[in-house]
């Protein structure tokens, strides 16, 4: 199933010193919701709470939507029967997950039949599933509605087993509520400084991210104000030669400095809590990319580009990447 790391977990590569920074426990206080054109940070005074009450009011309406054939009676779970949802759990603290059970006294394959034909107005199809298990087959469907501002992977989903007198029936209404907390970039170890009148260091050895002083990076990736001028810095990882040296580098003008940075403060900071999943695998590149402001000091923002991507400014960290092929091509093989 479909998951990203945003979570209180390392974000770091497998066999690989200094890929990048580690999000940990979210950053205490109100978060930074993206500004468009010219990084201009609005703070957002959304609570986790609201979040969670807000998902759980859209969980209980999905649910309401599940077709069910005439005669269905509601029954007490749980039923070993169909014991989870019809496509899996994530495993998420963040999940909010209501169910109930029916019974209706019609043969399982007709009963599949009006549930599965009757998409609920307003959801698309989301996916399908089927078991065998120790009690019997199962058929399983599911219907999920867009992201929200509170929430993802909202979804309807609608189970069937054969059941003495008939079939079980379970629907489950699905969503996994976002924490607008940014996460804290709480990686401990040596941290890369770059600014745009300095350049590039010509190696990264085994930093753990990069550093920015000055105020307003606790709740955004970058300050208020439209940067003047930048510069990408590109390192290697365990495949080039040297290992996390400089491959190349880019000076920005001051109009390519507000495209990269339009674009990073896009980059979500509400993620769900504590979520596992798997990462591909990421070979240590790195890039730096410093921002320079009228009168603070420069920003710097790592990018971690394999793997799980994420970006941080050294005070907190989102998931996501950064189009950098306008500036600085891809890493040589």
């Amino acid at each position: 199933m479909r998951r990203t790391i945003l979570v209180a977990a390392a974000v770091v590569a497998v066999g690989c010193a200094g890929c990048g920074p580690t999000p940990t426990k979210p950053v205490a206080g109100p978060s930074a919701s993206a500004a468009t054109v010219g990084t201009v940070a609005a703070t957002s005074t959304v609570s986790p709470q609201h979040n969670r009450s807000a998902t759980d009011r859209e969980v209980g309406r999905l649910l309401a939507l599940a077709p069910l054939p005439s005669g269905a009676t509601p029954v007490k779970g749980p039923q070993r029967k169909l014991d989870g949802p019809a496509m899996g759990t994530p495993s998420t603290s963040s999940l909010i997950d209501l169910h109930r059970f029916w019974q209706v006294p019609m043969p399982m394959a007709a009963v599949w039949k009006v549930i599965s034909t009757h998409r609920p107005t307003g959801l698309r199809d989301s996916g399908s599933s089927e078991g065998n298990g120790g009690f019997g087959s199962t058929e399983g469907i599911a219907w999920a509605e867009r992201d929200t501002s509170y929430a993802t992977g909202l979804q309807l989903s609608v189970s069937v087993a054969a059941n003495a007198g008939g079939t079980l029936i379970r629907a489950d209404g699905q969503g996994e509520w976002l924490d607008p907390r940014p996460m804290r970039d709480s990686a401990s170890g040596h941290r890369l400084r770059v600014t745009v009148a300095g350049g590039c260091p010509e190696m990264r050895k085994s930093t753990v991210g990069v550093s920015s002083p000055g105020p307003g990076l606790n709740d955004a990736l970058l300050p208020a104000g439209t940067p003047t001028a930048g510069l990408i810095c590109q390192y290697g990882g365990l495949n080039s030669a040297p290992g996390f040296g400089l491959v190349r580098h880019a000076i920005l003008a001051a109009a390519d400095s507000v495209k990269i940075a339009a674009e990073a403060s896009r980059l979500p900071v509400e993620h769900q809590d504590d979520v596992e999943t798997s990462c591909p695998e990421a070979d240590g590149s790195f890039y730096a990319i410093a921002l320079s402001y009228a009168g603070r000091p420069d920003v710097d923002l790592g990018y971690v580009a394999t793997g799980c991507q994420i970006v941080a400014n050294g005070h907190i960290v989102v998931n996501g990447g950064l189009n950098l092929k306008p500036w600085i091509g891809p890493l040589a093989p």
